[in-house]
């Protein structure tokens, strides 16, 4: 395993030299079984999550990354409610001393599964395309007016 978090620390530090932020989802999804780290118990599930933070942060040195804990969707009041999981907020080598990477580079990244956005009544599709598409400030790998407009390629490589 170690050598596998070295082979990914070896890639994510391009992105760490030019101090651009890096969401991590190590281990989504624990609370469901369908992985080979999940449905496991919480502290063995927080152990693995340490490990993989101290290798990536206090061996490897990377300073860019946020990590992101994503559960699968639960019920509120089912038994398989994720909060045991959390591997705590200390995860957050981005705010270092010396890193200016947030500053440097103000994007939000937002994701949601498949069906997920019109599952429920809750999203229509027009507030959807209001979300997504009616913005140029929103680039998504869809064809709405933000992809792709108003956004030079060639800077992110310039870096």
């Amino acid at each position: 395993m170690l050598a596998d978090l070295s082979f990914l620390a070896a890639t994510l530090s391009y992105f760490a030299a030019w101090d651009i932020p890096v969401l991590l989802r190590p281990y989504d999804e624990m609370n469901g079984d369908w992985f080979w780290w999940g449905g496991k118990t919480p502290a063995s599930y927080k152990k693995l999550w340490r490990i993989t933070y101290d290798h990536l942060v206090r061996t490897k040195g990377l300073h860019n990354l946020i990590f992101v804990w994503s559960p699968n969707a639960w019920d509120p009041q089912g038994d398989n409610v994720p909060w045991d999981y959390y591997p705590g907020s200390d995860n957050m080598p981005i705010t270092a001393a010396g890193s200016n990477a947030l500053t440097r580079s103000p994007w939000v990244i937002w994701s949601t599964w498949g069906s997920g956005l019109t599952k429920t009544a809750i999203n229509s599709n027009a507030d959807v395309k209001a979300t997504y598409y009616a913005t140029d400030q929103v680039y998504t790998g869809g064809s709405g007016t933000g992809f792709g407009q108003n956004f030079d390629w060639g800077s992110v490589h310039a870096r």
